[in-house]
């Protein structure tokens, strides 16, 4: 074959490609990215912390140990059906674990408790059902007992000062403090142990203290081209381990989030999405009184999104 003819070849090669390549996308129209999510509830049910199950038989003591290390025990005995009867034979455990920052923002498990900031040393979902899949609970005066790793956290303040929460579902979610809870701390296994009656959510925190005046923090945000997006906005906390989720005024168009304390390095974050795309905006700031801020969003991959949260922790 000549140069001329070799020439032609590879122009015809390449132009065969192109029209191939033209024609897959054409079909997948190019441009468009379709994301698998219809909204932000869909994708913290999907990023967020995964639900483990364990099948556990009662005939000795309940022992299930997390992926994070969160070790749960329940005497023998104490677990009860809803007719108040002993339960016995074969149950599922099923639990959730929550220690960074990141994974309370992708979980949307923030950490407040009737507008004031907690600090949480770990929040666990637990819960336990029988072969008739009736919902277990605790007998009267049983405990469960949970060890909830501290190092898998952020540094934690406090860590003498924590106790129970419990999380409850009314209008909306809301942590309440378990006056028959307790917590100790272990400085050699640098542990927290955990004692309540309670099942579903379950959180080792304390309300965080300090001398310095309150605030309410406020945001606009710049949306990219008028887009019509679904919005959530999270405070993270630089130096204790809490993410108090914003609230949002349609007639002012911000985020506000009222009695966080002044002089504190946050991080304010917003995630948007529609139909097509994700988008995230992040500003650093010290809160005081008199804020001004404007947050931009971007567009940007849910890979790259993940990232951004996870450098949070």
């Amino acid at each position: 074959m000549n140069k001329n003819n070799n020439r032609l070849f590879q122009w015809t090669f390449a132009l065969c490609l192109l029209a191939i390549s033209a024609c897959y996308l054409d079909e997948t129209d190019p441009g468009v990215i379709t994301i698998e999510y219809n909204n932000l509830a869909e994708f913290y049910e999907a990023k967020g912390v995964a639900l483990q199950t364990f099948d556990k038989d009662l005939d000795s003591e309940l022992v299930v140990t997390g992926k994070e290390g969160t070790v749960i025990r329940i005497e023998q005995n104490d677990l009860i059906t809803p007719n108040a009867t002993i339960a016995t034979g074969k149950v599922k455990v099923e639990l959730r674990e929550i220690y960074t920052k990141s994974q309370m923002i992708l979980s949307n498990m923030t950490t407040s408790s009737q507008g004031e900031v907690l600090e949480s040393g770990g929040q666990v979902y637990l819960s336990v059902t029988n072969a008739a899949n009736e919902t277990l609970s605790l007998k009267n005066g049983a405990n469960l007992s949970a060890m909830m790793p501290k190092s898998n956290s952020s540094t934690i303040a406090n860590p003498g000062e924590m106790t129970v929460f419990y999380g409850i579902e009314d209008l909306g979610f809301s942590w309440i403090q378990d006056q028959n809870g307790t917590v100790d701390f272990d400085s050699v296994g640098d542990s927290f142990n955990l004692l309540t009656n309670r099942f579903g959510w379950i959180n080792c925190d304390y309300f965080y203290q300090t001398t310095a005046p309150k605030t309410t923090v406020r945001f606009g945000v710049n949306f990219p081209n008028n887009a019509n997006l679904e919005v959530a906005a999270f405070m993270v906390f630089s130096d204790i381990n809490s993410v108090m989720g914003m609230n949002y005024s349609a007639t002012d168009k911000e985020f506000f989030k009222a009695n966080i304390p002044t002089n504190e390095s946050v991080s304010l974050v917003v995630i948007g999405m529609d139909a097509t795309s994700f988008y995230f905006g992040q500003e650093d700031i010290v809160t005081s009184t008199n804020l001004n801020l404007n947050i931009a969003l971007s567009q940007i991959s849910e890979s790259t999104l993940i990232n951004n949260l996870n450098s949070l922790n």
